[in-house]
């Protein structure tokens, strides 16, 4: 008898355990991290301030070159704005305009491949968005 009483105690015990108020809450895995390609949510998530901010602030002053430094500078600024507007085009445009200032002697081998491959990431972005926009105006 004693140890059906045991058996049941501990039955209850752990059911009591397993909702306990202060048990950190699971969330069931879901898609919510996932990326939408709708184009209105890919056209918006276009933003590029940080990235442009950073290579202004932290990489620019160690150009060699004050024009080159120059130009790099308005082409992320003009980049950041016209992604965020949604004028992929002018996007690109932008982003070849800074990639054209980064030649020899613009800067250190270390710093140009480092604006390069911000400025691969951010061309890869903008194809994929476009890929996704003409995708989803085939569809309709």
């Amino acid at each position: 008898m004693k140890r059906t009483l045991t058996m049941a105690a501990a039955s209850l015990l752990l059911g009591a355990c397993a909702d306990s108020p202060v048990a950190p809450v699971s969330a069931p895995p879901g898609i919510a991290g996932q990326p939408s390609l709708s184009s209105g949510v890919a056209e918006s998530a276009l933003d590029y301030t940080d990235q442009a901010n950073d290579i202004i602030t932290r990489v620019l002053p160690s150009f060699d070159d004050p024009a080159a430094a120059q130009t790099v500078r308005e082409s992320m600024l003009a980049l950041s704005t016209h992604a965020a507007a949604g004028e992929l085009a002018e996007a690109r445009a932008a982003s070849k305009t800074a990639r054209d200032a980064l030649g020899a002697g613009a800067a250190s081998a270390l710093v140009l491949g480092a604006v390069s491959a911000t400025l691969d990431v951010i061309d890869r972005d903008l194809a994929s968005t476009d890929a996704s926009t003409a995708g989803s105006l085939l569809a309709n």
